[in-house]
C-alpha cells in the first residue's frame, strides 16, 4: 500500500470497514455488493510512483498507468486523506481494463476539483467509445454527461465537490445533492479511465480526484445518499443535501 504521509494512512488497514468514519448507519461502499460496486478507489489506493491503483471493490479492477510521464502525481490532500492531481499538460490518466458488463445503465462517483479554464476536461469514462462519459466544461464551471452532452449542471471551480454521474431510467447530474435531469444516453460502459476519454486521447482533465466509483445499474437514491454521507464522513469538508 502505497503511504505518502503519516496523516493519510494513520490506523488504515485494508478491509471492509477500514476508514474510521461511516457514512448512517455505518454503511461503507462495499456494501453495496461486488455485483453492483465495479470498482472503486480511494485517493490512499492510488501509488504515483507506480501509475497502479487498487481496486477496493472486491472485483480486482486495479488502474494502472504504464508510463511513467502520464500518471497522475500526489495531490494537495483533502481533510487529511491523499488526493491524486491530473494535469493536462501532461496527458496524465489512469485506467482499468475493460472488464466490466456492458450495461444499459450505469453509476459513478467521484469527489472531484476542477482547477482549470480549458474547454471539455473528462473527469471519468467508460473505456467505450463516446458513450458514458463524464465531462466537465471547465470555463464556464459546469459538468455534462454524455452523449449528447446537451444538458449542463452549475459546479464551481477550485474548490471540492461530490459529483454524480446515472445513466439509464432518470439520468441525471448530481452535485452535492443537487439534481439536473438530462436527455437519455446510450450507456456501453466496459471499464473506467480517469482523467481522459477511454477511447481516444485529449479532453484530459486538471484537477484533483479523492474518491471515485462506479456502479452497475442505477442505484437507488437511498444508495446515493448512503454513499455520498459515507463520502462527507471521510471528507468534512464537503457537503451533501439528501436527494
Amino acid at each position: 500500500m502505497f503511504r505518502t504521509s503519516a496523516p493519510f494512512v494513520t490506523g488504515f488497514q485494508p478491509q471492509r470497514r477500514c476508514f474510521g468514519h461511516t457514512g448512517g448507519g455505518g454503511f461503507v461502499p462495499t456494501d453495496l455488493g461486488t455485483s453492483v460496486l465495479k470498482c472503486w478507489l480511494p485517493g490512499s489506493f492510488y501509488n504515483p510512483s507506480t501509475g497502479a491503483g487498487v481496486d477496493q471493490s472486491g472485483n480486482g479492477n486495479d488502474y494502472a498507468q504504464a508510463s511513467s510521464g502520464n500518471r497522475p502525481t500526489a495531490g494537495g490532500g483533502l481533510d487529511g486523506k491523499a488526493t491524486s492531481a491530473f494535469a493536462a499538460a501532461s496527458s496524465q490518466w489512469i485506467s482499468t481494463s475493460n472488464n466490466f458488463t456492458r450495461s444499459s445503465s450505469q453509476s459513478v462517483w467521484a469527489v472531484v476539483k476542477n482547477t482549470s479554464t480549458a474547454l471539455n476536461e473528462t473527469v471519468f469514462d467508460g473505456n467505450s467509445v463516446n458513450t458514458c462519459r463524464m465531462k466537465l466544461i471547465i470555463t464556464t464551471g459546469d459538468a455534462q454527461l454524455g452523449p449528447p452532452f446537451t444538458t449542463s449542471a452549475a459546479m464551481s471551480s477550485a474548490a471540492w465537490h461530490i459529483l454524480w454521474g446515472i445513466w439509464g431510467t432518470g439520468t441525471r447530474i448530481i452535485i452535492d445533492g443537487t439534481v439536473t435531469t438530462v436527455s437519455d444516453t446510450t450507456v456501453s460502459c466496459a471499464g473506467s479511465t480517469l482523467g481522459r476519454p477511454g477511447d481516444f486521447g485529449g479532453e484530459y482533465f486538471t484537477g484533483e480526484i479523492a474518491d471515485s466509483g462506479v456502479c452497475d445499474g442505477v442505484l437507488s437514491d437511498t444508495d446515493i445518499n448512503n454513499v455520498s454521507n459515507y463520502l462527507v464522513g471521510q471528507f468534512p469538508s464537503l457537503t451533501w443535501v439528501n436527494i
